[in-house]
């Protein structure tokens, strides 16, 4: 729920003002109201499933490019790829994953 994934940005570290992007649909991220968060990169979910099928210099590539945005962390939205690459958390058995930034 977004109410979780919410409280699970805020286990991880990331406060209200932090700076986050979204794979997914930004403009209904109501997880990113309730964690007081902005989101500053969003990749369409319709545009996502060459990143979660690629290889990891790909998935590489666009955490780089999420990261240079200025985004702390990436909430992914709706994911429905058996396969997530190493790094992103499930948000309890949703299909919300979470990846964050190293400092």
């Amino acid at each position: 729920s977004p109410r979780e994934v919410a409280q699970t940005l805020h286990q991880l570290g990331v406060t209200p003002g932090a700076d986050v992007g979204v794979i997914g649909y930004g403009f209904d991220a109501f997880w990113a109201r309730l964690a007081r968060v902005c989101i500053v990169a969003e990749m369409f979910g319709w545009e996502a499933q060459p990143f979660w099928r690629g290889d990891a210099a790909l998935q590489a590539g666009v955490i780089e490019a999420f990261r240079r945005s200025g985004a702390r962390a990436i909430v992914a939205e709706r994911v429905r790829e058996t396969a997530v690459p190493a790094g992103w958390q499930q948000v309890n058995q949703s299909n919300y994953f979470i990846y964050l930034m190293d400092e």
